[in-house]
């Protein structure tokens, strides 16, 4: 477990970062918006740090934040955070498929915390290898995931259910 942490730091800190935005963002609950969309022809790294002001719930929608890697033909890979009304605790997901099926969906990490700042962080490289982390204050979760074949295209960020700003980066 030691190396592979070490090898995570390592391949985090070789990053040159190339693009950077800020974007304000205010999506009511029961709606889904693209607040980035990116072609990354060389990108193999993207962070946003995203400070929520609020998040809104209607009926069966809650409050979400993803951050996807588009391939060809309609793939994808993301880290989704979705926020429990009941006791305010985070839930993270890294998940694989495409247009049509959902075909991986798996719960990384959970917890509790009052931060409204967290950081999504998602690494590729073009053999479909991905590396994934988020933090929220001092509680963070993080691993791996292998998608035969998959090379990334596109980036984007998607809300739901938030109000806030994101600071977003892309590197190559």
């Amino acid at each position: 477990m030691r190396l592979f942490n070490a090898l995570v730091l390592f391949v985090f800190s070789l990053c040159v970062w190339a693009d950077e935005s800020e974007t304000p963002f205010d999506v009511p609950a029961g709606m889904v918006q693209a607040i980035l969309k990116e072609d990354v022809e060389h990108t193999q790294d993207a962070e946003c740090t995203v400070d929520f002001s609020s998040f809104s719930y209607e009926g069966e929608w809650g409050p979400g934040f993803t951050l996807r890697a588009h391939g060809e033909g309609k793939k994808f890979v993301q880290i989704s955070m979705a926020r429990a009304e009941t006791d305010k605790g985070y839930v993270f997901f890294i998940e694989a498929g495409n247009d049509e099926e959902m075909y991986y969906n798996f719960p990384f990490s959970g917890f509790i915390n009052r931060s409204k700042r967290v950081t999504f962080r998602l690494s590729w490289r073009d053999d479909g290898a991905f590396v994934y982390m988020v933090q929220a204050g001092k509680s963070f979760g993080r691993g791996n995931i292998i998608i035969p074949q998959f090379t990334a295209t596109k980036f984007s960020v998607h809300a739901s259910g938030v109000k806030g700003k994101s600071i977003c980066k892309l590197a190559v």
